[in-house]
């Protein structure tokens, strides 16, 4: 069975695998590129969620980075959700 680290270490390697697809397909100007950039950044999004069930959960596996409080957090929360919100059509008619 797989062990939560292991989980953890891949979402990490697949995130930065996409990251850097998405940033190809910029400099490539592989088009539709916004349509193929908002796919990847939904994909980004549901490794983040997973990867926040985890820290939730194990908060030893949470980088140093995301452990500190943010000075508008709860801000921050919010507007992400407003986008996601917004955006969230887009992706399902495509």
């Amino acid at each position: 069975m797989a062990s939560l680290e292991l989980i953890n270490l891949r979402l990490k390697l697949a995130a930065n695998i996409l990251d850097g697809a998405a940033s190809d397909i910029r400099d490539a100007d592989y088009q539709p590129r916004s349509e193929n950039i908002l796919k990847i950044g939904c994909a980004l999004a549901e490794i983040f969620e997973i990867q926040h069930r985890i820290y939730v959960t194990h908060p030893h596996l949470m980088p140093a980075y995301l452990s500190k409080k943010a000075m508008h957090s709860e801000m921050d929360k919010l507007l992400t959700r407003y986008m996601y919100v917004a955006l969230w059509p887009v992706h399902l008619n495509s």
